[in-house]
């Protein structure tokens, strides 16, 4: 359910004049502006900025946008760089960063998020908030000439913005016991109203991926190390079991994938308001035997709960998509997480435990 203070804070948001200009190009608009202010406010916004991330006052010589993809890389007049990662509506990911970092020199890499990265920390990389970045523009407010009046105000409604923004994100992790899965209802539509559903969509898988990964990191009775990841399974997680996220089409999806062995994958999906268990090989591997063996033999494909009410395909065998085979059964809206991630803990172990005894 929508609590009131989200709701009030979304009719605050519709309310902004830059809110709704950011709506054409959500993450461009907030770089723009970020450059924007360094090429107004070389001295004023430099030294807020370096004696931050520094620990010393410089002065901005210029600024580079989308600079070797790079969103943000702004340079002092000692030449010493920053680079801002920014992300808004997008999830972080590391992978990213790394190749970043290793590819060019700064004096100190920034990333800037709306959204928790769904991973601890990366190496040469800090992590600050949207609210972080309102500290630094008050600041810069309160010292912009008292004249300049248009300038101040678009500063303050972009405070006011980002502020409202960020207190929605939060409001969309606060955890509770009752919270329902029913990501894609309610509000969701209200999210889509204002055109910021991938927005709400992204905070809510990636605040269950770190739910998941809490519980089964606690609950850790098969001794296998449990990453979080933006996307899929690599060949150096063998072994581990793998919580990623992604957006198709307007739906979150999150993968849970474990494999001890060559050239297949055996995982769990949220697809929408879908629950899979799928099996996808490639190689000398045929993954329709593969999926019709573990059928028969009531090792995987077993929807074993109360909730799961019909199974799809409803005539036997299997979905197809490309070399995954894969059931399906749909997702109460009224279940909890903490029903669904208890759902999920059970088939992480059947699916450790049918590899055991391949």
């Amino acid at each position: 359910m929508m609590t009131a203070h989200i709701s009030n804070t979304i009719e605050a948001l519709k309310r902004s004049p830059l809110f709704n200009l950011s709506l054409s190009s959500k993450e461009l608009f907030h770089s723009n502006f970020i450059a924007w202010l360094c090429d107004e406010y070389k001295v004023e916004f430099g030294k807020i900025i370096s004696s931050r991330f520094l620990e010393k006052e410089l002065v901005i010589h210029k600024v580079l946008r989308e600079n070797k993809n790079l969103d943000l890389t702004i340079i002092f007049e000692t030449n010493e760089k920053i680079v801002i990662e920014n992300k808004v509506k997008s999830i972080p990911d590391e992978e990213q960063l790394i190749n970043y970092s290793n590819s060019n020199i700064a004096s100190k890499y920034i990333l800037l998020t709306l959204i928790e990265p769904p991973f601890d920390r990366v190496e040469k990389w800090d992590v600050i908030s949207y609210l972080d970045l309102l500290e630094m523009l008050e600041e810069l407010y309160d010292i912009i000439d008292v004249d300049n009046k248009y300038h101040k105000n678009l500063i303050k409604d972009y405070c006011l913005f980002i502020e409202r923004l960020s207190i929605v994100g939060k409001g969309l992790t606060e955890n509770t016991e009752k919270e329902m899965y029913d990501y894609h209802g309610t509000q969701y539509r209200y999210f889509q109203d204002i055109r910021m559903h991938d927005f709400y969509i992204k905070i809510k898988f990636s605040y269950l991926q770190n739910k998941l990964h809490a519980y089964l990191f606690e609950n850790n009775t098969f001794s296998k190390e449990v990453i979080k990841r933006k996307r899929y399974i690599h060949e150096e997680d063998r072994g581990k079991i793998v919580i990623s996220i992604n957006m198709v089409r307007g739906k979150g999806v999150m993968n849970i994938d474990y494999s001890d062995e060559d050239n297949i994958i055996y995982g769990i999906m949220l697809d929408g308001q879908r629950y899979l268990n799928y099996v996808f090989a490639w190689g000398d591997n045929n993954t329709e035997n593969i999926s019709h063996q573990l059928l028969k033999q009531k090792e995987w494909f077993q929807f074993n709960w109360e909730e799961a009410k019909e199974i799809y395909p409803q005539k036997g065998g299997f979905n197809k998509f490309g070399k995954m085979r894969y059931q399906a059964v749909k997702i109460p809206i009224d279940m909890t997480l903490n029903r669904l991630i208890e759902i999920i803990y059970k088939d992480v172990k059947r699916l450790i435990r049918l590899q055991s005894t391949l």
